[in-house]
């Protein structure tokens, strides 16, 4: 059961992920603060997200990447 609850959030995640880079390119930093999640675990979903080529870096400012979503 608990890992069904873990999965089920990682899944609510990514979609919220995937919707704030649809419009505009985000830093892991961005999404954390405006999603109130750790910068690790949106690291772990970005990674996640651009195995699937759901996610790419657009640009990257200063040392951050900027990640966009990816047109399915």
């Amino acid at each position: 059961e608990r890992r069904l609850t873990e999965y089920i959030d990682d899944e609510f995640d990514r979609h919220r992920i995937l919707r704030m880079v649809k419009d505009r390119s985000l830093s892991v930093k961005e999404l954390a603060e405006r999603l109130n999640l750790s910068p690790q675990r949106v690291l772990r979903h970005i990674a996640a997200m651009r195995r699937k080529n759901l996610v790419a870096v657009e640009r990257i400012e200063g040392r951050s990447p900027l990640y966009m979503a990816l047109e399915v």
